[in-house]
């Protein structure tokens, strides 16, 4: 395997070891950067003009511009109080990265809201790296490598290692709202880090408007970064939410859908309902054909640039016919995240009662009896910050289904200049958490959300519904 193969990632560890071969690299103190040439890399700056850490990937700000260049961060001398210092700057940063702290004694890396931009480390070799593969690079051959790809978690559809977990007992995955100290080599949880209190229902068209602004926001910075831009569009609600908020660009915005088997009904409504919403409402829309077998090959690789987190349909849809089919320097937008405020674990099962059980959570995230994971997950409960099993249910969808899935799942697609998750952010997220319960349950987000930024869109059911939504146009704010 290339490393070229590894697009956009990237590797830290001890500055004594030897970089990537053809990866550009930079060092700060003991520490040792090399990354894909795909992936931005950017220092941060003290305040008294010292290298302290970077930026990899793509940071957002609140003027919808991608940051780059050399990022100014004065922080405290106080490990402590550097650490809420770079926080709250985070929660007003989107896109999909990793942060890197590194001065002597409180070196931290820390990661987006959804872990978009995925890591894994190592304790015994002091690496950090975006997949086990990488991780490992230079230890061929390596168990890694020899990994059967057809074993867990490729034997059933969309499985995982949650919990921290890799296909390397040796290697852990940095999860979600945890940061990384990188001289214990111990892993904290950093949020919630207050109780979560849920809105009043009279607060959500405020609600609606903050978490339209903050995925137009990240709509609006790829679109003016990468002139041209790809949606991926099924028949469900949050794709059909990116859609609705990135209608002030649809002029540079090409929606994709996948033609799938014609056999199964899901996969044909994924195809039939883009197609019709384009049809109605003008915008351009691709569908891509995916039918046909998968080269070996190819779903090997795949695997490894993940690190083992999903199965072969993937590389068929998300790596070869984008490759064949798109344009690889344009940006990619994916719709996952939306279900952080649609109660997406516990509205076909009420949430238990009492206290959530490994057991119950490791059914809610469809693992099957996987009985390795329940002592992991056991130990992700008693980590949890107080609160019901609502609140550690969406936590569980944050950490484990995003962070440990479809975060990784990401390094595996295409090699697009760029890729974001737009409705994944630490405002929205903490806009989501706070939705009332019986408001996430009616799926109201998306209904709202719609009819508030493009609702012609709900001309057409989502999924199988049965009866289309009927418009109820407010003026375009």
């Amino acid at each position: 395997m290339l490393f070229d193969d590894f697009h956009g990632q990237f590797l830290l560890s001890p500055s004594a070891d030897a970089p990537v071969p053809g990866w550009p690299s930079w060092e700060c103190g003991q520490w040792r950067v090399s990354a894909h040439p795909g992936l931005p890399v950017n220092r941060i700056i003290s305040g008294d003009g010292a290298h302290i850490g970077f930026a990899l990937g793509h940071m957002i700000d609140e003027s919808a511009s991608l940051l780059r260049g050399d990022l100014k961060w004065p922080l405290s001398a106080d490990p402590a109080q550097a650490d809420s210092d770079i926080r709250s700057r985070l929660y007003h940063v989107d896109g999909r990265y990793v942060v890197a702290i590194l001065r002597p004694g409180s070196g931290r890396i820390y990661l987006d809201a959804a872990g978009t931009l995925a890591a894994v480390f190592c304790r015994r070799r002091h690496r950090v790296a975006s997949t086990p593969g990488l991780l490992v690079f230079d230890e061929h051959p390596n168990p890694v490598f020899a990994r059967d790809p057809t074993a867990f978690p490729a034997d059933q559809a969309d499985q995982f290692f949650p919990a921290g977990l890799t296909c390397d007992p040796e290697i852990m995955r940095l999860l979600p709202n945890h940061h990384l100290d990188l001289d214990h080599w111990i892993v904290s949880r950093h949020f919630p880090d207050r109780p979560i209190d849920p809105f009043p229902e009279t607060d959500m068209a405020d609600c609606i408007r903050r978490i339209h602004r903050a995925i137009r926001r990240q709509i609006e910075a790829a679109v003016k970064s990468h002139g041209r831009t790809y949606l991926t569009l099924t028949a469900g609600r949050d794709s059909r939410i990116l859609l609705a908020c990135a209608r002030d660009f649809m002029d540079r915005i090409e929606c994709v859908s996948f033609h799938g088997d014609t056999l199964i009904d899901a996969k044909r409504i994924d195809r039939e309902i883009p197609a019709l919403l384009a049809a109605r409402l003008g915008f351009r829309h691709t569908i891509l054909e995916t039918r046909g077998p998968v080269p070996p090959e190819a779903t090997l690789a795949y695997h490894r640039r993940t690190g083992f987190v999903l199965n072969p349909a993937k590389a068929r849809n998300f790596d070869l016919a984008c490759r064949r089919n798109l344009d690889m320097s344009a940006t990619w937008l994916s719709g996952h995240g939306g279900e952080v405020g649609r109660a997406v674990y516990w509205t076909k099962k009420p949430p238990p009662e009492g206290p959530l059980e490994p057991q119950v959570l490791l059914g809610r995230l469809a693992l099957g009896r996987r009985k390795e994971f329940l002592g992991p997950l056991a130990d992700w409960l008693a980590d949890v910050p107080p609160g019901n099993s609502i609140l550690h249910l969406t936590l569980g969808y944050i950490e484990h289904r995003l962070g440990a899935w479809a975060s990784a799942h990401l390094y595996g697609g295409a090699p697009f200049a760029m890729k974001l998750l737009p409705l994944c952010g630490h405002e929205l997220f903490d806009i989501m958490l706070r939705l009332p319960p019986a408001y996430q349950r009616r799926n109201a987000m998306t209904d709202d959300l719609i009819r508030f930024a493009w609702p012609e869109l709900l001309c057409v059911p989502f999924n199988a519904d049965p009866i289309p939504h009927p418009p109820e146009p407010p003026p375009h704010p």
